[in-house]
Parts: structure tokens; C-alpha cells; sequence
């Protein structure tokens, strides 16, 4: 997954945590194998190259969560944008591709083009899948299975910033300051059950003549959203969180915040482009060190 993966299990005699913690990073791995597009094996690539593949039960699952929340955000989060990412292609490049290729890869990206059938998944119309902004969250809720299947009552997980906790305790959780050096908070979230996840346009980016380019991509214009630069989402599960981090960053503040206020039992900090800060009804009393 491109980053570290942090397990703590609390108030478990030793060789009980060490065992759960190895079937989760188990669970963690075979996910990964699965569900990496950067990794010629996987099923997600398999599925780029035929179009069509049979049918598989996370695979599905994970798909029909995808269009699902595409249709929440109207189409801020999609992860059809995988020929947008090859063409920015943040790992290696650090100049803006051409506008004319942009231009002739967009009609390529829409869910729509997904199709999970009942013995097949297929993609239509040249559509391939990135699962980036939605796999990370998925794979640290079935990390989390793994451990209440081992009967672990309170643990934290932690995959490079998608944070999900369980358990009676409360958690207290650093927000990165969007502006700041790694490891400096803007405010510190008390957590109980919950999942925490953060985007921000800090995370993969180039600079080219004074403009930051970053990796969270609009799917309508192909071209990094302008209108944040970091954005939190608290919710039930990591998968939610992370998909819903993307389409409020993508929707930008208004429309993410409106969207936000309508879901029940998630809240967000939203740090617009002008460095101004959004906080959901749930979160007004929230102390901030920016």
C-alpha cells in the first residue's frame, strides 16, 4: 500500500496480541495483492487488462461500494480516474501533461462504465480503475475484522493516515497541519469507535512554475482540485472515510460541507484553498491550532 501499517492492541495477554496482529497484517497483504493496480498480478490489474474478469466476492463488494459512493458525491470520487493518474504520473513526473491528452482520456473517466454483474465485473467505453482512494480504508476495516474475530476489544489502526479505532477507550488523534512539516497537528480529535481519515494536497505533489500539482484529481476536468487543501472525515468505518475524503476534498467546501451535514454520524474539517477553515455542526467546539 506505499506506506507504513501500524497495529496496537491494548489490555490482551501478549501471545493473543501477537497473533492477531499477525493474521491482520495477513489479511492486510492479501488485500493488497488483490487490490493494488500498481501491481501487475492483482485482480484490480487483471480487470484493466481483460475488461472483464469473473466475478469475486470482495472485488464486488468493494466495486459496488465505489459506484455507491461516486453517486453520493456525484462523481467527486470515482475511481475510473486511473488513466488520469498514469498520465500525471506523480512518482516520476514533475511537469504538467499536455492539455490535448487530458482532453481525449476524460470521456474514458465515469463510474458509470463499471459494471458489476451477477457472475462478472467489466469496464465499457476504454474505463480502467484505480482503487487508491478507496482500498486503504477497506483493507484497514477488514484488518479490524480480523481482530474482533480474535476476540481483541480495543486496538488502533493505523495505514498512513487512515486511523480506525475499537474499544472502550478514547483516542486521541492528530490532525497534520496542512501547511506545517510532517508531524505538526492543527488540533487533536478525541475519538471513540470511530475512523479518521485525512487528504491533503501535501501528500504526493510537484511544484511547476509556482503552482503546486497534486494527486487528488477532479474526474471532470482531469486536473487537481483547487478547491482545498486538506480535508478530514470522522465516520464508522475507514472505507467510508476514505472515499468520502477524496469526493469533499474534490466537491470543494460548500458542497462537501452541505453533503456532510446530510450523513448521519460523520463529521469533517475542511481547510479550503484560502486556508479557511469549514468544521461540520458535530465539530464547532473543536480546539484548532492554526
Amino acid at each position: 500500500m506505499d506506506t507504513f501499517v501500524e497495529i496496537k492492541i491494548y489490555n490482551e495477554p501478549e501471545e493473543k496480541a501477537k497473533n492477531a496482529c499477525a493474521l491482520a497484517f495477513q489479511e492486510i497483504e492479501i488485500l493488497d495483492n488483490l487490490l493494488n493496480c500498481h501491481n501487475p498480478k492483482s485482480r484490480v490489474s487483471e480487470l484493466n487488462r481483460k475488461k472483464s474478469i469473473r466475478s469475486y466476492k470482495i472485488m464486488d463488494e468493494l466495486l459496488k461500494k465505489s459506484i455507491e459512493y461516486s453517486k453520493l458525491t456525484d462523481g467527486a470520487f470515482d475511481i475510473t480516474v486511473y488513466p488520469l493518474m498514469q498520465l500525471w504520473d506523480f512518482k516520476n513526473s514533475n511537469v504538467p501533461p499536455e492539455k490535448t491528452k487530458i482532453k481525449k482520456i476524460l470521456p474514458r473517466v465515469n463510474y458509470r462504465l463499471v459494471k458489476v454483474q451477477k457472475n462478472s465485473v467489466s469496464l465499457i467505453g476504454g474505463a480502467q480503475i484505480d482503487l487508491g482512494g478507496i482500498a486503504k480504508g477497506y483493507i484497514v476495516d477488514s484488518a479490524i475484522d480480523i481482530l474482533k474475530a480474535c476476540n481483541i476489544k480495543n486496538a488502533l489502526i493505523n495505514a498512513g493516515g487512515d486511523i480506525r479505532v475499537i474499544g472502550d477507550r478514547i483516542y486521541k488523534i492528530g490532525v497534520q497541519h496542512p501547511k506545517k512539516k510532517t508531524g505538526e497537528i492543527m488540533t487533536v480529535l478525541e475519538i471513540k469507535n470511530k475512523a479518521v481519515v485525512t487528504s491533503g494536497n501535501y501528500e504526493r505533489f510537484f511544484d511547476y512554475q509556482g503552482k503546486r500539482y497534486h494527486h487528488i484529481l477532479d474526474p471532470k476536468t482531469g486536473y487537481p482540485s483547487e478547491k482545498c487543501i486538506s480535508v478530514t472525515i470522522i465516520a464508522d468505518d475507514a472505507t467510508f472515510a476514505d472515499a468520502l475524503a477524496t469526493g469533499v476534498f474534490v466537491l470543494g467546501p460548500e458542497k462537501g460541507l452541505e453533503l456532510v451535514e446530510k450523513l448521519e454520524n460523520v463529521e469533517c474539517i475542511i481547510v479550503d484553498s484560502s486556508e479557511k477553515i469549514h468544521l461540520s455542526s458535530g465539530l464547532k467546539n473543536l480546539k484548532l491550532n492554526y
